[in-house]
């Protein structure tokens, strides 16, 4: 009896070891709000924090520095290296430590593609009462990209 005891629990342990193994050689998971899918760490082209947006068309890089005071947000494209244009000229962000109102980050500026005004990334918020904090927790409230409106997104930055 003690035996079998002790082979079904050297037996459950493989399986949690194999377990614990297999699922975190597969890369982690990067979710928040409104549907983001599974995400494999890489590196941000700026340094920052990568969120995959649902399409996995786009990507936000999000970068936050709390000795400036500076909150920046970069729009990539599908593999998460280059930084797009589009047609928002802004991007509007919760931020519960700072306002109870929604913020805006606001463009780098514009270009020009025939009859559509396209804008640059990143989108900059400089707001003093952020300097001197460096734990973050922001929303994305409203991001439009190409007609596709995304879900809240949601992220703890540091």
């Amino acid at each position: 009896m003690k035996s079998s005891t002790f082979g079904a629990l050297v037996a459950v342990f493989v399986i949690l070891t194999l377990s614990y193994f297999f699922s975190n050689s597969m890369g982690s998971h990067d979710q928040g709000h409104g549907g983001h899918g599974h995400h494999q760490h890489q590196a941000a082209p700026h340094g920052g924090s990568l969120a995959v947006l649902g399409d996995k068309k786009r990507h936000l890089e999000i970068l936050f520095d709390g000795e400036k005071g500076e909150l920046l947000v970069y729009i990539l494209g599908p593999e998460a290296r280059e930084v797009v244009s589009v047609e928002q000229s802004h991007i509007e962000v919760k931020i519960p430590a700072v306002s109870s109102q929604t913020l805006k980050l606001q463009s780098a500026g514009s270009s020009q593609e025939g009859e559509t005004k396209l804008w640059r990334s990143p989108y900059t918020l400089k707001d003093q009462r952020l300097s001197g904090v460096f734990h973050l927790d922001i929303e994305i409230v409203e991001l439009v990209i190409d007609g596709v409106s995304y879900p809240p997104i949601a992220k703890h930055l540091h």
